[in-house]
């Protein structure tokens, strides 16, 4: 009966010492100041990628009967990759299309500029203009850069934070959570005909730069005292 009893007392304290680290664990969480911090770098762009769309409005076969000679023009300006992409042709316009593809390395805006007067020059005289032209700038390693943008946006939370702490009278402590994204969705590491991770190049805007921007949000709740 004694040791029946002894059971008993053992399970019981078991339980007990399961509810207290139960309520331990659902203790409120440590009061803190969340913020988010931004951090930014330019570095030139590695690689430049090329669409170029021209078109007029014969069909396919007619209207690019000089697509060779873009080619060869573009081979002759250095664009070792040039190539024509499949006619695309518009029905209800009855327009059709031509894409010129290709990549220039280290990249300066009057090599650019160069490459579209090559286009130019070379386009059959059947009506083929140059419907729109695309960049879309690359690097070879993103590693540094985000560093450098994810350092910048972990001091801009700092000093964020520190201006509410100051404001609300408390003391800022080390960060108790962060949570990081890149406003650029990804590092623009191979430049590709999507949008995503590549920044637009205008090379008949003034100003225009072929600098990759790599761009850093950071959200941290720094804990207070």
């Amino acid at each position: 009966m004694l040791r029946a009893g002894a059971v008993f007392v053992a399970v019981l304290l078991t339980v007990i010492a399961s509810g207290s680290a139960i309520f331990a664990q659902a203790a409120p969480p440590r009061p803190g100041i969340t913020v988010q911090g931004r951090g930014a770098v330019r570095r030139p762009a590695d690689v430049v990628r090329f669409v170029i769309v021209v078109g007029n409005r014969q069909t396919p076969a007619s209207a690019f009967s000089g697509a060779d000679a873009l080619v060869a023009a573009l081979k002759r300006a250095g664009i070792a990759d040039a190539a024509i992409a499949n006619p695309l042709n518009n029905i209800v316009s009855a327009q059709s299309f031509l894409s010129i593809v290709g990549s220039m390395r280290k990249p300066t805006p009057d090599k650019v500029r160069e490459l579209v007067a090559a286009v130019e020059a070379a386009l059959p005289a059947n009506a083929v203009t140059i419907q729109s032209v695309n960049f879309m700038l690359g690097l070879d390693d993103c590693t540094e850069a985000e560093g450098v943008a994810t350092r910048a946006a972990m001091d801009d939370a700092r000093a964020r934070a520190g201006r509410v702490a100051e404001a609300a009278h408390v003391e800022l402590a080390a960060p108790l959570a962060i949570s990081e994204f890149s406003a650029s969705a990804v590092c623009p590491t191979k430049p590709d005909p999507s949008p995503l991770g590549n920044q637009q190049f205008d090379p008949f805007s003034a100003g225009s730069s072929l600098d990759v921007l790599i761009s850093v949000t950071s959200s941290v709740t720094f804990g207070i005292r």
